[in-house]
């Protein structure tokens, strides 16, 4: 038996911890219908973190659309890259139950637009 599978993208996001709740509220706002945060350990790119003291990054992996994932990609460029130490990055995975994936009502509310 072959299962259909739908393309969509994974997207990691490892960042300094301080960074979660914040991040958790960016997907959310994005659209991802779920996520998975795991702390995680690491060393790279030679950058000071503003938590260096605090322990662990936090990795996060979403599966979403493609429009989901550049979403995310473009806030974490404005917001995030300039600042902290963030580094995200995506694969092609493929899925079955593609429905689950979809972009989900945000939880939250809009956020203001820039003037």
């Amino acid at each position: 038996m072959t299962l259909k599978t739908v393309k969509v993208r994974l997207l990691t996001i490892i960042a300094e911890a301080v960074l979660r709740d914040r991040l958790v509220e960016e997907l959310k706002l994005a659209g991802a219908s779920g996520y998975t945060v795991a702390e995680v350990h690491g060393s790279g790119f030679g950058t000071v973190r503003a938590s260096e003291w605090a322990g662990p990054s936090v990795r996060f992996e979403t599966v979403v659309t493609d429009e989901v994932a550049q979403a995310l990609l473009a806030v974490l460029a404005e917001r995030y890259f300039p600042s902290w130490s963030v580094v995200a990055y995506l694969q092609d995975v493929e899925v079955v139950r593609a429905e689950r994936y979809q972009p989900s009502p945000s939880l939250s509310p809009p956020r203001p637009k820039k003037g």
